[in-house]
């Protein structure tokens, strides 16, 4: 069996794999997936490399987790959350459209409230809330209550 190249990617397919060793090793797939490929992310930012052998991505917007093609991204073909979701007594909510559920699986399956282009960019983490009401301190000795 010939060994393969040194610049050859680290996940092929199968199809390739068999491509390669029926051809004696010289049929050797293109490297040139995802970075150098002149593929671009939403923000103009070169893709990273793929992570799947197939070359395509899966989506990072919350609510879409689709499998896409760089050159196959249209604008409108992601449906996504663009708010945080909102956990609260038992009910789930997402804060861009209000969408909510008891049920985590239900919760997470309900369908996005925008749609984009697929991307390869995470959403921001957002920060807590520091608007939460602080109850004044409780004194703790009787004195202290009767000064009061």
């Amino acid at each position: 069996c010939p060994e393969p190249p040194d610049d050859a990617p680290v996940l092929w397919s199968e199809a390739q794999i068999r491509s390669y060793f029926k051809s004696n090793g010289r049929d050797v797939p293109p490297t040139n997936m995802g970075v150098g490929s002149g593929a671009l992310d939403i923000n103009g930012e070169p893709l990273p490399p793929p992570t799947r052998a197939d070359g395509r991505y899966l989506c990072q917007r919350v609510g879409c987790s689709a499998v896409y093609s760089p050159d196959a991204n249209p604008e409108g073909g992601c449906r996504f959350h663009a708010g945080a979701p909102v956990f609260h007594d038992g009910s789930k909510k997402w804060g861009c459209c209000g969408a909510k559920s008891h049920d985590f699986a239900t919760f997470m399956e309900l369908p996005g409230c925008e749609t984009g282009r697929h991307t390869q960019q995470k959403p921001p983490k957002s920060a807590p809330s520091l608007n939460i009401p602080v109850a004044p301190p409780i004194p703790l000795s009787v004195e202290a209550r009767t000064k009061a």
